[in-house]
């Protein structure tokens, strides 16, 4: 967008300027959603310009072969530990997308410092539990937020 406002302090600036400072404030997360992805997970993450890395838990299960089986879990457990190991070793961030309080502190606890929390619907959302105030103690490594409209279908998350 450009232009002036609160994003320029309502200023206007040359576009070189304005379009350096916006460049700035982008928030890039690559989310690795198959196996291939995962075959080239440090070439990926070493890609200057991006900040964090996530997986999309629901399509790498499907594409592993192991989605609603016994499996599952510990197979995307192990790939979120692959992920971690990779975006640490080359400086990026952690991105995970959870359903619980229970996914948040696992997910602080693997090393992800952006969580996407996002409650599983109760019946038409008469009301979701809000446990961003229990983890909002612990400083910037461990922001919580709910997911915006159209995120990966509940119950998904966590493998």
């Amino acid at each position: 967008m450009y232009g002036f406002g609160p994003h320029t302090e309502f200023r206007s600036l040359p576009i070189s300027e304005h379009t350096a400072a916006a460049n700035t404030r982008v928030h890039v997360t690559i989310m690795l959603e198959t196996e291939r992805a995962f075959t080239r997970l440090d070439e990926i993450a070493a890609v200057p310009g991006i900040d964090a890395l996530t997986i999309g838990p629901t399509d790498l299960a499907q594409d592993l072969g192991v989605l609603g089986t016994p499996a599952q879990r510990q197979v995307l457990h192990e790939h979120r530990r692959r992920l971690v190991t990779a975006a640490r070793r080359n400086g990026k961030a952690v991105a995970m997308l959870t359903d619980s309080a229970e996914g948040v502190r696992q997910m602080i606890a693997l090393g992800a410092t952006i969580i996407n929390y996002r409650p599983t619907p109760r019946c038409c959302g008469r009301g979701t539990p809000r446990p961003s105030r229990r983890f909002a103690a612990r400083g910037p490594r461990a922001r919580s937020s709910r997911a915006e409209a159209g995120a990966a279908p509940s119950g998904a998350a966590n493998g």
